[in-house]
Order: C-alpha cells, then structure tokens, then sequence
C-alpha cells in the first residue's frame, strides 16, 4: 500500500489545528498510534512528492471539477503507481468518472 505524504499533510492541516487539551491528546495519540507505526510497516510506503507525480500532477486540470492542489498529488500518485484509490472526496470521484485514468475508484461513504 502506498499513501502519499501529502495525505499527512492534510491530516495534520485539518485535524491538528486545534490548542485544548483534547485536540493535544488526539495529535499524540493519531502519532503514536497510526503515523508512527505506519512509517516502519514493510508493506506500506509514504511516497514522497518526486517529478513523475509532479508531471503528472500537471496534466489533471478541469476547470468544471477544479480539483485542489493536494487532492492532485494524491490522484496523480495513484495515477504513476497505476493503482486503486480510496477516498471520499467528490471532486476526485467527479474526475476519475469522467477521465477513468486509475484502474478503480473505492468510494468512501
């Protein structure tokens, strides 16, 4: 499995903003718990922004469906390694329906 570092990114941009003490303890628990055992798994790979994702991050643009820049890097990882994609985020589903450039598409919720 490959997860692209710029998943974590997000993580921490979206769940780690936070100051009080439940927003201290769920950071120190998502590290230890997921982000660090994760890092020393064989069969998982955080795979880093490198210039074939970056070109192909390149040539997924639709101004209808306006993809952000990290959801970019995701599909366009998915797209170098040729493999399946889990997410829930619409305008990802939106572009891999209309373009089909991953093998499929694992919908969540």
């Amino acid at each position: 499995m490959t997860i692209p570092s710029t998943v974590f990114v997000e993580i921490f941009d979206k769940w780690f903003r936070g100051k009080n003490s439940e927003d201290e303890e769920f950071r120190a628990k998502f590290i230890s718990e997921i982000f660090n055992p994760i890092k020393f798994l064989p069969n998982i790979e955080i795979r880093e922004l490198d210039i074939e994702i970056l070109e192909n991050f390149l040539r997924l643009d639709d101004p209808d469906i306006n993809l952000e820049n990290r959801d970019k890097i995701v599909l366009a990882t998915a797209v170098v390694l040729e493999s399946p994609l889990i997410t829930s985020d619409s305008k990802i589903k939106k572009y891999v329906e209309r373009y089909k450039n991953i093998p499929d598409l694992i919908k969540c919720r």
